[in-house]
C-alpha cells in the first residue's frame, strides 16, 4: 500500500488542492449545482469553478453521466 507524504494511505483524492476537493464532495452531493451554487459553496470565483470543473472533467477524474 501506498502512503502519502503525511504517511497516510493514499487515497482517491490525493495530489488534488483544497479546492478541487471540494468541488468534487459538493458535485458528489448534487451532480447538477449551477458553477454559481459551486462558487459559492467552495468560496472561490465561478470562474475558478469552471476551469477547475472542466480539468477534472478533461482528465476523466470526474464525469457526467
Amino acid at each position: 500500500m501506498e502512503h502519502n507524504e503525511g504517511g497516510q494511505p493514499r487515497t482517491a483524492l490525493d495530489g488534488f488542492d483544497a479546492v478541487d476537493r471540494s468541488l468534487i464532495e459538493e458535485l458528489q452531493r448534487d451532480g447538477r449545482a449551477s458553477y454559481k451554487e459551486l462558487a459559492a459553496s467552495c468560496h472561490v470565483p465561478e470562474a475558478t469553478v469552471r476551469r477547475r470543473v472542466n480539468r477534472l472533467l478533461d482528465s476523466g477524474v470526474i464525469n457526467v453521466v
